[in-house]
């Protein structure tokens, strides 16, 4: 809760940022050169604490409070050209979903569930 307050960003980059680094050969040939980065306003968590403390006392000391933005955007430009788009939401209500995606320029791949394209607009069929 504590690193939820007067703090605002992508609170916890590594765990979408990790395996899309390795896909596209982070620091094997490629590196992260700048990013920009953009929250939302809090839309829930400062309510949700407001709601909680009047059930239960542990909140009452987070009403009041300003909190980081629902949803973090964060876009990175690699040293070759190459972008990365993070998002990080914990605090909307709805059901978890993790969504990679990596796209290039002879196909693409997408996880959940896990699809391939290559040189085409179409899908390949799940057996290939």
């Amino acid at each position: 809760m504590q690193g939820n307050i007067n703090r605002n960003g992508n609170l916890y980059p590594s765990h979408g940022l990790g395996p899309v680094s390795q896909i596209m050969d982070i620091n094997y040939g490629d590196k992260m050169d700048y990013l920009v980065s953009i929250s939302s306003n809090d839309f829930t968590m400062a309510n949700k604490m407001q709601e909680m403390s009047a059930i239960d006392r542990y909140y009452e000391p987070y009403t009041g409070l300003k909190f980081r933005g629902n949803l973090n955007t964060t876009i990175i430009r690699t040293h070759k050209g190459r972008t990365i788009m993070l998002q990080h939401d914990i605090s909307t209500p709805g059901p978890q979903h993790r969504f990679d995606l990596i796209s290039g320029n002879k196909g693409i791949y997408r996880a959940e569930p896990d699809r391939i394209a290559i040189n085409s607009e179409k899908w390949l069929p799940e057996q290939e």
